[in-house]
């Protein structure tokens, strides 16, 4: 059996002591993680101009539309399938529909921006969402598609729990590759395709963001009192929770990796 004699043990304490410094030099160095506001920027290689129209598909409360509109001065419509988060959208300065992103109900060249944040990761078609981005962009518009997958380090049963508790469509199993295809398939051109994970929970860490702390708190809680949660709701839901509350710490390992495609219609 392979053990570490007291002097390994005593020697690696000294070079950990030795070497730890380095580790606060190389933070303190290296670029700091830009937090979510910033994806905000790659509207500007898409920018729309002052006075058109787009969309944010999936667009919940409109929060997202708001700030595109705040920051390029166009008129954002909120779309969202569910149509009580969209009440908060009628107080906000967008303009709210109640419609599916596979279905999307504008005229064929009508937007000069799409938006799509979260929300690709929750339809069963990618290929019938690209197509219908494409169909609704004018000519040279464009959209910011943002949206987490798989990465070949999330472990099989890791893959299986997520897919059930959150009941992930079936292709979110293969990764990047089906929006990647379905991009090609739509026609969109690719301006920038880049992988933003785990910039944003890193940010929120360094910020000490409550969401992010309770998130982990929870699945920390979940791993010593999952039965009590069960009891309390359902296993069912006790998963769901523990689904949601580690998809921060899946980002951070490289267990799951957030893309944003900027795309154009040419």
């Amino acid at each position: 059996m392979a053990y570490v004699s007291g002097a390994d043990a005593s020697d690696q304490f000294e070079q950990v002591a030795g070497v730890a410094p380095l580790l606060e030099r190389w933070m303190a160095q290296t670029r700091a993680p830009r937090p979510p506001v910033a994806l905000l920027d790659l509207v500007e290689e898409v920018r729309p101009d002052a006075g058109t129209v787009g969309a944010d598909l999936g667009a919940y409360s409109g929060a997202w539309a708001s700030q595109v509109v705040d920051r390029y001065g166009c008129h954002m419509i909120a779309v969202d399938i569910a149509p009580a988060p969209l009440a908060a959208a009628e107080r906000s300065k967008v303009r709210p529909v109640n419609a599916d992103l596979q279905q999307l109900p504008f005229r064929t060249g009508s937007l000069s921006l799409v938006w799509c944040r979260d929300t690709f990761s929750m339809i069963s078609d990618v290929r019938t969402a690209c197509a219908e981005i494409a169909r609704v962009l004018r000519r040279d518009a464009g959209a910011v598609i943002y949206t987490a997958d798989t990465t070949p380090r999330l472990e099989p049963l890791e893959r299986a729990e997520l897919i059930e508790a959150l009941t992930m469509p079936s292709w979110w199993t293969d990764g990047r590759r089906p929006i990647d295809d379905a991009v090609d398939g739509a026609g969109l051109d690719v301006i920038r395709a880049e992988r933003l994970s785990p910039e944003h929970q890193e940010s929120a860490l360094l910020d000490a963001e409550p969401e992010l702390l309770h998130d982990l708190a929870v699945l920390g809680r979940l791993e010593r009192e999952a039965s009590s949660l069960e009891a309390l709701t359902s296993s069912v839901w006790a998963a769901r929770f523990r689904a949601w509350s580690a998809w921060p710490a899946y980002l951070l390992l490289g267990k799951l990796e957030t893309i944003a495609w900027v795309v154009r219609k040419p």
